[in-house]
C-alpha cells in the first residue's frame, strides 16, 4: 500500500479502479469501463471533462490543479472525491489497481490493504462529515496548505494581510466547499484554525532559513595549476 498526500479538491470519500488519463483518447476508456473509475492524471482540461459521462467516474487524483479555480468550480459541486496536487501520483499509479481517495484529509491510497478498504467502505457509505465547528479546521488546514506558500513572510509583529483582507481571503476559499455562508461562530473557528496553521508554517520557514544560514559553507577545493615537466 502506498499513501500519498495532496490537497482537497472535493469533500468526499471514494474508492475504485485506477484509470490513467492520457488525453481525449481516454474518454472512450472511461465510458467503456465495467465499473466507475478513479481518474488519475497530470491535470484535466475542463473542455474534456465536460463531454464525459460523469457517472462513470467515482473520483479524481491529479498531480496538479490545486490552483485551477475553473477546475475546482466543477469538482466541488460534483462532490466526487478529489485530491489535487499529488505531485508523484503518476510515478506510482498503475492501471486498474484499487485507489482510495480521501477528499476530506487530502490523502490517496494506492493498492490499499483489506483493513483500509473496509474503513473507507464504511466512510463512503456514511458520507463526508458535514461542515461544522468540529470539521471546519480540517478544511481550513487544506486551504491553508494551498494559500500560505503564496503569502509574504510577515515582519515580526506585523500581520501579512490586514484583518479584513485576511478574513475575506480565507472565507472566499472556504465557501465554494461549504456551499453557504459561515455563521459568526464558524467564521471565528475558521480564522482561529487558519492563524494556527499560519503561525506553524511561518515558524517552519523561519527555522529552515535560520538553519540554512547557520550551516557551514561547503569546503572549497584549492585549485592547483598543473606544473609542466621540465625538459632535460
Amino acid at each position: 500500500m502506498i499513501r500519498l498526500h495532496g490537497f482537497t479538491g472535493a469533500w468526499n470519500y471514494t474508492y475504485g479502479p485506477a484509470l490513467i488519463y492520457e488525453g481525449p483518447r481516454s474518454l472512450g476508456a472511461i465510458q467503456r469501463a465495467p465499473d466507475p473509475v478513479v481518474v488519475v492524471a497530470e491535470t484535466l482540461p475542463l473542455s474534456e471533462l465536460l463531454i464525459v459521462d460523469i457517472r462513470h467516474i467515482r473520483g479524481f487524483v491529479l498531480a496538479r490543479g490545486e490552483d485551477d479555480e475553473v477546475l475546482l468550480s466543477f469538482l466541488i459541486p460534483e462532490r466526487r472525491a478529489a485530491v489535487l496536487g499529488v505531485r508523484d501520483i503518476l510515478e506510482h499509479a498503475v492501471p486498474h489497481i484499487p485507489v482510495i481517495v480521501d477528499g476530506v484529509l487530502g490523502e490517496v491510497y494506492l493498492d490499499p490493504d483489506a483493513e483500509t478498504i473496509n474503513l473507507y467502505r464504511a466512510l463512503r457509505q456514511r458520507g463526508p462529515p458535514p461542515f461544522d465547528r468540529e470539521t471546519l479546521p480540517l478544511l481550513v488546514r487544506q486551504v491553508a496548505a494551498r494559500m500560505l506558500p503564496k503569502m509574504p513572510m510577515p515582519a515580526p509583529g506585523v500581520p501579512s494581510l490586514p484583518p479584513a483582507a485576511f478574513e475575506n481571503a480565507i472565507l472566499s476559499n472556504l465557501i465554494p466547499f461549504t456551499g453557504r455562508a459561515l455563521t459568526a461562530a464558524e467564521r471565528a473557528v475558521a480564522l482561529e484554525a487558519f492563524l494556527a496553521e499560519q503561525n506553524r508554517f511561518f515558524e517552519e520557514q523561519t527555522g529552515a532559513a535560520a538553519a540554512a544560514q547557520a550551516a557551514p559553507p561547503p569546503a572549497s577545493r584549492e585549485r592547483r595549476t598543473p606544473v609542466s615537466p621540465r625538459t632535460p
